[in-house]
Order: structure tokens, then C-alpha cells, then sequence
């Protein structure tokens, strides 16, 4: 299921995979680093998720977002899914973020989700920086990570 849930988020993104560990030399100006193989869950509410970030500077005013999204299989065809986004710098320098994924609609109204719970999910990320047109988001995972 967990492959099935990789495979559906895969085709959703349209965009090529790049993921890249630290200290690794890159010819794309924006990267997002490895996604993390396992992150806790924290007061059964939310996922912490710490990446780096690097881009190039967008057009002035041009928002330049990182999102995070985990889906998990918690019970029979019922999936706790959460998706967070914030704000980054894009100055061609790396900056560490971390990302605090809650479920989906635990603070912004959308759809309810169930709560992650302990174990396997699949976890994507993606920064956009509209610094060309159109604007393309790179992207890193889907990939499993295990939730403790």
C-alpha cells in the first residue's frame, strides 16, 4: 500500500526527482537536501521535518515556498495526509528549515485527516521559486520515512 501511496504521489507531481545529500556538489541552483528516513511525531499532533534549502533569487515579489507532504496508511483504506508550507530564502546560500507537518485540517480548515501514528508513511517535498516562467518546483521523494 505504502508503494501504491509513493507511486500516486510520484504521478502527481509531474516534476523530476532530485534529492541531494549534504556536502554533495550540485550543478541546479535550487536543491532541497535527503529527505529524512525517519522523524518523531511530537505530542501526537504533528511531524518536525529539518531540511536544507538552497535557490536562486526569484523576480521581486515573487513568493519562493517549500512545502513538505506526508500521507500514512493508518487503518484498513483510511490515510492520515498532511501537507505544510513556508516561506524560504533564496539567495544561492543553503538555509535549514524544518517544517512542522500537522494533519490536514488541524489549523487551516481544509479536510480532516486522521492523526499519524507510529510507523512507515511516504513524504515528498518541493520548493518553488518563481525565478523563471514558467515557474517548475524541484522536488525530493516521494520516499518512505518511518514516524516514531
Amino acid at each position: 500500500m505504502l508503494r501504491t501511496i509513493c507511486r500516486v504521489a510520484a504521478l502527481a507531481t509531474g516534476c523530476t526527482v532530485l534529492a541531494f545529500g549534504a556536502g554533495t556538489a550540485v550543478a541546479s541552483a535550487n536543491t532541497i537536501s535527503a529527505l529524512p528516513t525517519e522523524a518523531p511525531i511530537i505530542n501526537k499532533l504533528y511531524v518536525p521535518i529539518p531540511l536544507t534549502v538552497s535557490c536562486s533569487p526569484g523576480y521581486y515579489g515573487f513568493p519562493r515556498n517549500l512545502s513538505v507532504t506526508i500521507r500514512q496508511v493508518v487503518q484498513g483504506n483510511t490515510i492520515a495526509h498532511g501537507t505544510s508550507s513556508m516561506s524560504v530564502t533564496c539567495d544561492d546560500t543553503p538555509h535549514d528549515y524544518t517544517v512542522n507537518v500537522f494533519p490536514d485540517g488541524s489549523a487551516y480548515g481544509s479536510s480532516a485527516s486522521a492523526p499519524f501514528k507510529k510507523g512507515d508513511a511516504a513524504i515528498s517535498a518541493a520548493v518553488t521559486n518563481y525565478y523563471s516562467y514558467p515557474p517548475t518546483p524541484v522536488t525530493a521523494g516521494p520516499q518512505s520515512i518511518r514516524l516514531k
